[in-house]
């Protein structure tokens, strides 16, 4: 071989990998082959230089002395990360080693022209949840790690739910082979399967591709807890069972109408509501029920439809959501309990505003009887009751949000309690096939008693709910709501 005809004419790459995305380090191989004129013995382990995001790795000899086809490869190692294509470097390196030809004629230029390796791209970084699943108890600090990514480059992340639009994002710099992130708040995300992306940017400049990972996400409410309900109504999540949204609502500006889900913490997703409501006023047109008997509680008609959202602002009661009742004949309604005829319980969470007439939270009142909770004129106390039967006097202010509650046994009206505080009684029970209002007393009430005011929960148990059962409830709606329970 003389250096007027050199040993090294061309070099090819044999497999083409445009992407080498999240693949186990010791299963990813690049593998080169460098084409001489003519037949060659290889001593040693000449090498060629490759150039991974700006640091120089070696491709070894792998093969093929006696031919004139010499085989290199290269194992791609943790941290290697080259997202606008890796470079050969002219040229080949004896590295001790020796090339010649059938006659002992050594190589003596190992200069070749390197192949476009534009699209032989290299990154290794991974990422996963460190947090799941994410819990009411931790989505306020979830975390995640980002493995295999260089030391000093730079990531952005986006975490979205399956459940609806939003995305929680930062970024940040690696800071070693395995990189940790904490405390990302998601509560507000609306519930649903999370999916964490995150891209990584090398000093040099280069982006990877997106790597995923994803987290279930899991709820424990208060029904979780309880009896089973007949029906339950609330703009909060109240049991882990239940995934749909909790409200239907109506803009004004245009009618056009909208679910409202719940967010990963249980909350009412407050930020969907006001990008929905933006710039007007929205008002309830289905109050789902969330017992899992589909008793969806309705108005079709807009002007008997409570409101949410009034003027830029969502409706609150003790910084909570609630719906606000603003004049009679605004009611939601879900059908009757076929249970209601034996032994019942119902419970509310109100606040009036107008005490000028007796005014119902809600109730199920036909001409024959019926259960009832409602504010007496005044603003001093409460009825809870069966119609047609001696019900039972709660005192305190309606002029405060309070928690309500009406228990009934098969033959009478057991129990009445206010935030907890309970009055007993021996009333007759009457049964009643009517629907349920919320915000009225019943079908056959005439409308000066509506509720004006604000109602934020509504349930109905076709049970007598235990002594413990009954303060589980309260207790529960009077932390969440800042009322004193004892």
């Amino acid at each position: 071989m003389t250096t007027s005809s050199p040993i090294i004419r061309r070099l090819l790459c044999a497999a083409v990998l445009s992407c080498l995305c999240a693949v186990p380090v010791t299963a990813a191989t690049l593998s080169f082959t460098v084409n001489a004129s003519r037949a060659v013995t290889v001593t040693g382990t000449p090498r060629l230089a490759i150039d991974v995001g700006g640091v120089t790795r070696y491709a070894n000899y792998a093969g093929g002395s006696g031919s004139a086809a010499l085989s290199f490869a290269y194992a791609i190692q943790s941290g290697d990360f080259d997202a606008n294509g890796i470079t050969l470097v002219s040229p080949l390196q004896l590295n001790g080693g020796s090339i010649v030809d059938s006659v002992g004629n050594p190589a003596t230029n190992l200069a070749f022209t390197a192949p476009d390796t534009a699209n032989l791209k290299v990154q290794t970084y991974t990422t996963a949840f460190s947090t799941s699943p994410v819990t009411t108890a931790n989505a306020t600090a979830v975390g995640f790690t980002i493995a295999k990514a260089p030391t000093g480059a730079t990531f952005d992340y986006a975490i979205t739910s399956s459940g609806g639009s939003g995305s929680v994002t930062g970024s940040g710099t690696i800071s070693g082979p395995s990189h940790s992130v904490s405390g990302v708040d998601v509560s507000a995300l609306p519930a649903g399967t999370l999916t964490l992306s995150v891209t990584v940017t090398t000093a040099a400049g280069g982006t990877g591709a997106a790597k995923t990972a994803s987290a279930a996400t899991s709820f424990t409410g208060l029904l979780d807890g309880l009896p089973a309900s007949a029906a339950a109504f609330a703009l909060r999540r109240l049991s882990g069972s239940y995934t749909g949204p909790l409200v239907r609502v109506r803009r004004a500006s245009d009618g056009t109408q909208k679910d409202i889900p719940a967010t990963v913490a249980g909350n009412l997703d407050t930020t969907a509501l006001a990008t929905f409501c933006s710039g007007t006023s929205c008002f309830v047109s289905t109050l789902y029920d969330q017992s899992g008997n589909a008793q969806d509680a309705v108005q079709a008609t807009a002007g008997s439809q409570p409101r949410i959202f009034n003027a830029g602002s969502v409706e609150l009661e003790n910084g909570k959501p609630t719906m606000r009742y603003t004049a009679a004949g605004q009611l939601l309604v879900f059908p009757a309990q076929p249970s209601q005829t034996i032994a019942g319980t119902m419970a509310a969470v109100a606040r009036l505003t107008d005490t000028t007439v007796n005014r119902h939270i809600m109730g199920n009142r036909n001409a024959n009887g019926g259960r009832i909770l409602r504010a007496n004129a005044g603003g001093a106390s409460y009825v809870v009751a069966n119609i047609n039967s001696v019900g039972i006097t709660l005192s305190g202010s309606s002029l405060q949000q309070r928690i309500v509650i009406l228990m009934s046994g098969p033959t009478s009206v057991l129990l009445g309690s206010l935030d907890g505080i309970t009055a007993s009684s021996g009333a007759n029970f009457i049964a009643s096939s009517a629907a349920f209002w919320i915000g009225g007393g019943g079908p056959s009430q005439s409308a000066t008693g509506d509720w004006i005011g604000t109602i934020s929960e509504a349930m109905v148990f076709n049970s007598s709910l235990s002594t413990a059962s009954r303060q589980t409830l309260e207790r529960n709606q009077g932390a969440w709501f800042g009322i004193t329970v004892p």
